[in-house]
């Protein structure tokens, strides 16, 4: 059935159902030009089974309302003010409506539409909105669901206007182009609304068009394909506030200002852009793009290209940010020119995979860090600028991600975290740091580093000859200071130099050690050193190159061999003691107590493991002792005895760059020793003595010592000691039935000294620490021969009363020597130094005279075959009283 009301020119309709059913085919009201139609549907049904056209004619007016609970349903399609010059207003509230063809409102030249929804569904096929030249629509939807499932076309024609406000909406469509024509005007406002297009979504397509898109409070705008501003000169303005979502799908050819010479300005502030397509702004030739992205914008996008046209230009300003991810692929590539600027951002991550990757040269893209902090993430290769500003900080986060000239303004700080970095050249003014010294960087510079006053660049050192390298191809100019920082895990075993800066070109630049970083500590330079720990750190420049000399510190040298000397002064065995080391005759009364003397001479040189310190060594000592009790069968026999002493060592290390330390020890002695003899006699030569001995002491050390140095270095501690010693032989005749004046001695000597004192500080505050004990345990075997004679001549009678007998005791053997303990090594910060030191034979000769009455006098040497080339001797003498 056909229902046609007021059709003809100059037509007049006025319809208004309230709580009414209307059933139609299809419909025709106020069709004809000039009509004027009104259409009021209040809690009614309108079901049409074909199409209806309400308003169609040049110059018509149509006002159509559906409200209070309606639902229109309409099969075909449905069009409002069709025609040239046509006003049509459509507004649907607390309504259903159903269109299974396209709805049309305001089709023709010059029309003007205006539609609104509110709390209300619209279903269409298609909704066209003033589609042909200099149309003006308006659309509006609040709290509404509107669901196109075909084209959503709004203001297609050659100056259009188009004006759209959704709140707290959602409209999905399948493809939308709203504003499309020369000159065109578009305006969409999303507000807490959701704007979801399956297929693309154009907005501003012509020449000269313009278009105004806002994204807030929680909204979403996807499309799987997004182009805005298609066209020559256009002028295009996004904003993406509140939480909402710019989301331009997965197509390869989404752009924002892809025509020439077009304009374009996207802000997304507290918002998002995804995409796992690509995103072109600027890519027009000569074209213009501004991207803001601000509070705590997210960029998750996986490809986002800046001003890849000819003469293109785009601006990326990143503000008020503390994190998130921006991922462009290309900026400025095809000559365009690119710039991204940074103010009041904290730990931004900038991906620079994207930096020239189509042209790989791009001189016009620059990246400015204005205030904040900003990390550069990926890889590029590009020939632009990095401008750090004052009181800022440039973070790399992978290698080559800062290319091209960096400037670096006063204040401000780049940090490389030990990624490698091929640039063209660097201007710097501020602090650069390659490194912390946990992973090395290697800086290539194709051109030059340009150094202002007050300038500096960290390297890293990491053990033995590796650190960070700046490698300049061009000049250098100007002056830079230089950190150098390291830690306890990077070891250094041998001095020597470590390459830091290489130059090609002019070397006329200079640089100065500032300073050195030791596990987070900072040691300030002292004249044109740096001591840390056990090394000495220096600048020095060869040829062209810069190096950092490093040379282990003389003072660990004195601390160890001071620790040596106090370890080792006033040891004895009991060869060492005059009128010990032998059975008396039995001449001699055996309970006779005696008093000894003894002067000991040692000297003698070692080294560092690495040779990097050599050290030579002397030590004086005169003890004196006495027996306080004896015991003797007639055979057997053993004394106690007191003993004291005084001694005095010196010792002078050389370092590799002839720096020299010396060391002096002063100290005294007390202590008691013991002495036990068996003699065991075949009842035929009871002259003869032979079996086994000990001997066995305590004794108390007490040391003043001092460090001083070349490098102003000075230090007094006290040190006390503490030794237990103790000894076994077995002395046996190798004549036989008729005993030689031959002996074989087997013995075993074991000793063991602690040390204890207070703590000595270095210089620069660090700890350290010296050689504190030492056990031996030395077997060995000895050979000697005795001659005693009995004075029976008359010309010797008269010497009875003082001469009793003469007697010549030499020997000569050794010894193996097993030392454990810490005795050769100091602990200078963290840094761990070490002396060579080996197991080692020990020779040893002496002789022992007796011939004045109940004296004698001792003369003994030893020598060590070791790494330190030890030689002692002894001057001793034992009277008997």
């Amino acid at each position: 059935n056909t229902f046609t009301v007021a059709k003809g020119n100059n037509a007049s309709a006025t319809l208004d159902y309230s709580d009414s059913k209307i059933n139609i085919g299809n419909g025709y009201v106020g069709v004809g030009e000039k009509s004027h139609t009104l259409l009021k549907l209040d809690n009614s049904t309108f079901h049409a089974a074909g199409n209806i056209d309400i308003g169609k004619g040049s110059s018509t007016i149509a006002n159509v309302s559906v409200g209070a609970g309606s639902n229109m349903l309409i099969k075909g399609n449905a069009s409002i003010g069709v025609g040239d010059q046509a006003k049509a207003k459509f507004s649907v509230k607390d309504s259903v409506l159903n269109i299974g063809g396209s709805l049309v409102l305001g089709q023709g030249n010059s029309t003007e539409a205006e539609m609104s929804v509110e709390h209300s569904q619209l279903y269409s096929g298609g909704l066209l909105l003033g589609t042909a030249n200099n149309a003006v629509v308006s659309m509006s939807a609040n709290n509404s669901e509107i669901s196109v499932v075909g084209d959503y076309t709004v203001a297609k024609g050659d100056g259009s206007e188009a004006t759209l406000i959704y709140k707290n909406s959602d409209i999905n469509l399948g493809n939308g182009i709203l504003g499309a024509g020369s000159g065109v005007k578009t305006d969409l406002s999303l507000d807490n609304s959701k704007f979801v297009a399956s297929d693309g979504i154009i907005i501003g397509k012509g020449d000269n068009a313009i278009t105004n898109l806002s994204i807030s409070d929680h909204s979403v705008f996807k499309g799987e394909r997004i182009n805005i501003g298609n066209g020559a000169y256009s002028k295009n303005s996004i904003s993406i506030t509140g939480n909402s979502i710019f989301d331009f799908g997965s197509s390869q050819e989404s752009t924002i200002g892809e025509g020439d010479y077009s304009q374009s300005l996207v802000t997304i502030n507290d918002a998002s852009v995804y995409g796992d397509g690509s995103l072109t702004l600027a890519k027009g030739n000569n074209s213009f793009a501004v991207l803001n992205l601000q509070d705590n914008a997210v960029t998750n996008a996986n490809n986002i290209s800046l001003a890849t046209g000819l003469g293109s230009k785009a601006i990326v300003n990143v503000s008020n940010m503390n994190s998130g991810q921006f991922n462009p692929v290309s900026m400025g590539a095809g000559d365009g020119y690119a710039e991204v600027n940074f103010d009041g951002v904290n730990g931004y991550t900038l991906s620079t995979n994207f930096i020239c990757m189509d042209s790989g040269s791009c001189a016009d893209t620059v990246i400015n860090v204005n205030r904040g902090t900003v990390s550069l993430s990926g890889t590029n290769d590009w020939k632009g600028q990095i401008n750090v500003y004052d009181g800022t900080r440039l973070d790399a986060r992978g290698n080559d991600a800062v290319d091209g000239i960096l400037n670096v303004s006063k204040e401000a700080q780049v940090d490389f975290n030990g990624y490698s970095q091929h640039m063209t050249g660097i201007d710097n003014k501020g602090m650069i740091y390659l490194s912390d010294g946990s992973a090395s960087s290697d800086v290539y510079l194709d051109k030059d580093y340009v150094a202002h006053d007050g300038s500096g660049v960290q390297f890293g050192i990491f053990g033995q000859k590796e650190a960070d390298v700046m490698h300049v191809k061009g000049d250098t100019s100007g002056s830079s200071g230089i950190v150098v920082t390291t830690n306890s895990k990077n070891k250094i075993k041998k001095g020597g130099d470590i390459l830091l800066v290489e130059v090609n070109g002019d070397s006329s630049g200079s640089f100065y050690l500032n300073s050195l970083i030791k596990n987070g500590k900072e040691y300030k330079v002292t004249g044109d050193y740096i001591d840390v720990g056990a090394w000495e750190y220096a600048l020095n420049k060869k040829r062209k190159n810069w190096y950092l000399s490093v040379d282990m510190r003389p003072e660990p040298g004195a601390f160890i061999n001071n620790s040596k000397s106090m370890l080792d002064m006033f040891a004895l065995q009991r060869y060492d003691i005059p009128g010990q080391h032998r059975y008396p005759t039995l001449f001699e009364n055996l309970y006779n107590n005696g008093m000894w003397i003894q002067i000991n001479n040692n000297s003698g040189s070692n080294s560092e493991v690495y040779d990097n310190l050599k050290t030579s060594y002397s030590l004086n000592t005169m003890m004196i002792g006495g027996d306080i009790y004896n015991w003797t069968d007639g055979y057997n026999y053993s004394h106690i005895g007191i003993m004291g002493g005084m001694g005095s060592a010196a010792n002078k290390t050389t370092s590799t760059n002839n720096k020299r330390a010396t060391g002096n020890v002063d100290g005294y002695t007390l202590g008691l020793y013991h002495v036990f003899q068996q003699n065991i006699s075949d009842g035929l030569n009871e002259s003869e003595r032979q079996g086994l001995w000990t001997y066995s002491s305590i004794q108390y050390m007490d040391y003043d010592n001092s460090v001083s140095s070349t490098n102003n270095f000075k230090a007094d501690y006290g040190v006390n000691g503490f030794r237990l010693t103790g000894e076994v032989g077995y002395l046996k005749n190798i004549g036989g039935i008729q005993p030689s004046d031959f002996y074989v001695e087997p013995k075993l000597y074991l000793s063991h000294t602690e040390l204890s004192g207070g703590v000595v500080e270095d210089l620069q505050g660090g700890k350290i620490t010296y050689p504190n004990s030492l056990t031996i345990i030395e077997p060995g075997v000895f050979f000697s021969y005795r001659k005693t004679h009995e004075s029976t001549s008359n010309d010797e009678a008269m010497f009875k009363d003082y001469i009793k007998q003469s007697v010549v005791d030499v020997w000569f053997g050794g010894g193996y020597s097993f030392k454990t303990g810490n005795y050769s090594r100091t602990n200078f910060d963290s840094d761990m130094v070490e002396y060579n030191t080996s197991d080692n034979f020990v020779l040893k000769s002496g002789v022992e005279f007796e011939f004045l009455k109940d004296a004698r006098l001792l003369l003994s040497s030893s020598y060590s075959i070791n790494n330190d080339r030890n030689l002692s001797f002894i001057l001793g003498g034992n009277y008997y009283f």
